[in-house]
């Protein structure tokens, strides 16, 4: 009776369809490697861990404050816009990013909370000189908090 269905990614079909002879062209990333480099992946989504908050700069300001900026995640992942971010730091630097509940919250402007994938950015402080670990966070609507991410800065 026919062929079995089965899921296919989007290259997996794109490459069916140049078997057959077509001319494919891709522009831009497969949606795997989106998936891969999205910064916005929920704490809860998907098997294995999520991939921490990516593209992260921090930039120290006047007053020990510091400029963060990042790409905009979504209320659901690349999509609609995030309900809040949320800052913490920790005094040093890490080969790895410290736990989330052992870091200090920090207090931090209001993100403008741009749609999924746009520039964002949040001046968060003051903190006092010397290096220091920023973790970033978003929530969701829900409250669900995505993986957490880290950049470090040092303050003159």
């Amino acid at each position: 009776m026919g062929e079995r269905l089965r899921a296919k990614t989007f290259d997996q079909y794109l490459a069916e369809l140049g078997s057959h002879g077509a001319q494919v062209r891709r522009h831009g990333p497969s949606l795997e490697e989106l998936w891969e480099r999205n910064p916005c992946r929920t704490s809860h989504s998907g098997a294995g861990t999520p991939k921490p908050h990516a593209m992260i700069s921090a930039t120290p300001l006047v007053g020990g404050k510091v400029l963060l900026q990042f790409r905009a995640c979504g209320d659901d992942g690349l999509l609609g816009r995030a309900a809040a971010y949320e800052v913490r730091s920790v005094p040093g630097h890490f080969p790895t990013p410290p736990l989330w509940p052992s870091a200090t919250p920090l207090a931090h402007g209001d993100p403008s909370l741009p749609p999924a994938g746009q520039r964002e950015s949040i001046s968060a402080g003051p903190l006092p000189p010397g290096p220091h670990t920023l973790l970033l966070r978003a929530r969701d609507a829900a409250g669900n908090g995505s993986a957490v991410g880290s950049v470090e800065v040092t303050l003159p």
